[in-house]
């Protein structure tokens, strides 16, 4: 195998960015997060990611979308969905994704037995082995879901101890371990894209891949590449959450960019809108006109 393979481009975008959907501790009232990142190549607009995590003292459902945008849209359809629900010890039940980009609209979904034991389905049904079928049992049961896994981090909501972790995961067809390295703080500003401005704990993101690649899964990338995959996570005190607030890469397709652009919390025991955490960021300066239901950035 190839050193330098890894899952594609935007599946670890939407996989790292889900990192912000971590709920603070238990005890508080049950709620849901919504966040929204628009996703950049070339000064082009060409993604949109969409978060919510709704956490009770019960359990948890994480789901994200990633769609198209503008010419990519246009050209290619792009729509991916995922949806991970688990107890409140963050043990995923079950999780599944759909492509909706393809033809076939393939879907995968994994259901986990009280045994340990991981069922993967993959429908439309392959003529070939799927790549999942290579993934040995002890390795499955050793990594949780992508969504489950970032969460499972992300509940640290430290972000120097996130950018010191590693995340063993399955995705269904894939094992491969995310890891974070080499934290520093960096300042951020403001620009026609991000509407961010404070202190971020910056670090490098990896794949290590484990089993289950094929050649059409390999993100060929140099070292100098892989130094310039990164995401900026920053301390939302207010809310006690540590979010993602940017996140770069490259990809056969070129370098892209990601900004956090929308930030909601729901109280879900009134289901009514509860207190947004972004007004009172704003006179701390960390997210500057990011109010839900402000315009656009330019």
């Amino acid at each position: 195998m190839p050193e330098a393979r890894s899952v594609s481009a935007l599946s670890i975008a939407a996989l790292v960015l889900t990192l912000g959907a971590a709920a603070p501790a238990a005890a508080t009232p049950p709620e849901r997060i919504s966040l929204g990142y628009e996703v950049y190549a070339g000064g082009f607009h060409f993604l949109d990611i969409d978060i919510t995590a709704a956490l009770t003292a019960e359990g948890y459902r994480i789901e994200s979308v990633v769609n198209g945008r503008g010419l990519v849209d246009f050209f290619r359809k792009i729509r991916l969905e995922s949806e991970s629900v688990g107890d409140a010890e963050l043990t995923p039940r079950r999780f599944n994704t759909r492509d909706a980009s393809r033809e076939d609209g393939r879907r995968t979904a994994i259901v986990y037995r009280p045994d340990g034991k991981r069922d993967v389905t993959i429908e439309p049904d392959s003529k070939k082995p799927e790549p999942g079928e290579e993934v040995p049992d002890e390795l499955r049961r050793s990594a949780l879901d992508p969504l489950t896994a970032v969460l499972a981090s992300a509940v640290e909501r430290d972000p120097e101890a996130i950018c010191s972790s590693t995340m063993p995961i399955f995705d269904g067809r894939r094992r491969f371990d995310l890891k974070f390295s080499a934290p520093r703080t960096d300042s951020l500003k403001t620009s026609g894209q991000s509407r961010f401005a404070g202190e971020a704990v910056r670090c490098q993101v990896r794949v290590e891949p484990i089993a289950g690649f094929s050649d059409a899964d390999d993100w060929r990338s140099t070292d100098a590449d892989r130094d310039r995959t990164a995401i900026w996570i920053a301390r939302f005190p207010q809310s006690g959450l540590s979010l993602p607030v940017r996140f770069q890469a490259n990809a056969p397709v070129g370098s892209f960019i990601a900004h956090l652009t929308r930030f909601e919390t729901t109280d879900l025991t009134a289901e009514k809108q509860a207190d947004n955490p972004v007004d009172d960021l704003v006179d701390t300066g960390k997210l500057v006109d990011g109010m839900p239901g402000s315009a656009s950035a330019d």
